[in-house]
């Protein structure tokens, strides 16, 4: 029986994510990052293109990309999914961070002190902490990957 496809997830830009992005400003990813992210993802498009080529069957591809750059670069730059009715004020905007640089969500001193913040609103911003985006965050994501999850051999995904 054996396995029939295997998904292989690119590297979203990693220039974007709070903890890069929060050594700017937290309003403009760091290029430079995102500029070795998209070149590990064309490296790896290469890749998964020669194993299509050389597991072609029938215009079969056991190889399915999921482009997570491009999903992540669309919710920065039109702040959500529209069609998907999800907005984000300021998408690289963390809800928990360290208090400074030094510090990272869940960061406590020796007395359990707090050493990071919260927001107010969980479902108002795109990532969690300074790395790993909200559920909302990944809901967005989903919305735009609905049409490559769905190439995956008995996966129907939904609709609302």
């Amino acid at each position: 029986m054996g396995v029939k496809q295997v998904l292989v997830a690119n590297l979203q830009p990693l220039g974007c994510i709070p903890r890069i992005a929060q050594a700017e400003n937290s309003s403009v990813c760091d290029k430079f990052d995102n500029t070795a992210a998209g070149y590990h993802n064309l490296l790896l498009k290469a890749a998964v293109d020669k194993l299509n080529l050389e597991a072609h069957k029938n215009d079969y591809q056991p190889f399915i990309l999921l482009d997570l750059f491009d999903s992540f670069m669309y919710v920065f730059n039109f702040k959500g999914v529209p069609s998907g009715n999800i907005t984000f004020e300021n998408p690289l905007e963390a809800c928990c961070l360290g208090v400074n640089q030094n510090y990272h969500c869940a960061s406590v001193d020796k007395n359990g002190t707090k050493l990071y913040t919260l927001c107010d609103d969980p479902k108002s911003t795109f990532f969690w902490d300074g790395a790993h985006p909200s559920q909302r965050g990944w809901r967005s994501i989903s919305l735009l990957l609905r049409d490559t999850l769905s190439k995956i051999h008995g996966i129907s995904p939904k609709r609302n």
